[in-house]
């Protein structure tokens, strides 16, 4: 009777990990490649051959009868686990782009600027709440504002993907050479959100 229990067990912890894929994912990989590998090897894929799918239906029937159908539990987890990440590794690409797109656009904004006369800028945003000199005989114009939406007057949006109520100051410069005309120009984001502050050159 023992040695039938010690199968018993044996048969069960098999059938844990035939289940749940534990042996066949490298270590470090993200939840979402751990959901995405056990479903691939238990679900039952439109590209699948006829006999990978024969084998997965097989399986899946013998461990319903061995576990009187308590497998499916565990088979709804799993789609339901790589509907869940499918969707959270999507949104964090998306989020990922649209950083990109975001850092691509501030590239831009700040060229059509170079080459300008300083005089133009001060005419668009105001006199500069700070003007620097640079050490080379020029100076840099530096505007300063706070906000609470994540964006600016200079028609600048914050980088962060965060959603939660934070003051944002961006910093705004225009290093002008001797001529005053612009040579570069940037910006820095400074955020805090609670006790958290991060900082980011929009440039």
């Amino acid at each position: 009777m023992n040695k039938f229990k010690t199968l018993i067990l044996l048969l069960t912890i098999l059938a844990s990990f035939v289940l749940t894929g534990c042996a066949t994912y490298p270590l470090g990989s993200t939840k979402a490649e751990i959901w995405k590998a056990r479903y691939e090897q238990n679900i039952v894929l439109d590209s699948d051959s006829t006999g990978t799918a024969f084998g997965k239906v097989t399986k899946r029937v013998l461990w319903d009868i061995f576990t009187l159908c308590f497998a499916e539990v565990h088979y709804a987890k799993i789609v339901r686990n790589h509907s869940f990440w499918l969707l959270k590794e999507r949104e964090k690409n998306e989020a990922f782009m649209m950083k990109d797109n975001a850092a691509d656009k501030l590239k831009d904004y700040f060229a059509e600027f170079i080459g300008v006369h300083q005089s133009e800028i001060i005419g668009k945003f105001g006199p500069a709440d700070r003007v620097d000199d640079d050490g080379t005989g020029g100076r840099v114009l530096v505007y300063e504002e706070a906000t609470d939406n994540s964006s600016s007057r200079f028609g600048i949006i914050s980088l962060s993907s965060e959603v939660t109520q934070k003051t944002t100051i961006f910093r705004v410069w225009f290093a002008v050479d001797q001529s005053g005309n612009v040579r570069n120009a940037g910006a820095r984001e400074t955020s805090q959100s609670g006790n958290t502050k991060n900082v980011r050159d929009l440039k």
